[in-house]
């Protein structure tokens, strides 16, 4: 499942949270971490400065409410600044993944939690 360009973010998280219900009513176990990461993931280029500002949160403060205001309050500035959710919100606090090393396999261009390399 994934969010595509210019989807606006509301039906998306609708969409999310009803796949993601249907998985933990058939039985999934679904970690919350799990679910986060796999929305984060599902996110279009657009959203990537926010994602990389909560990838880099300490793990225990982020929870998907949290996750899901922060997207929310991202697309919202986006309509203020220009109307077009489809625009990337500019910000001071972007960090490349470029710069980012991973703690598990040291390879750049991601973090621990989203590494595919067994610990």
């Amino acid at each position: 499942m994934k969010m595509n360009e210019g989807e606006k973010l509301e039906g998306f998280l609708s969409k999310f949270d009803h796949v993601l219900c249907q998985l933990k009513s058939s039985g999934a176990e679904i970690k919350e971490e799990d679910a986060i990461c796999t929305l984060l993931l599902a996110l279009p280029k657009s959203y990537e400065t926010v994602v990389t500002v909560l990838e880099n949160m300490a793990v225990e403060t982020l929870d998907m409410n949290y996750v899901k205001t922060r997207l929310r309050i991202d697309s919202e500035k986006r309509k203020e600044n220009d109307g077009d959710q489809s625009e990337p919100m500019k910000t001071d606090a972007f960090i490349s993944n470029k710069s980012i090393k991973c703690h598990n396999c040291g390879e750049i261009g991601h973090i621990k939690r989203y590494c595919k390399k067994p610990s």
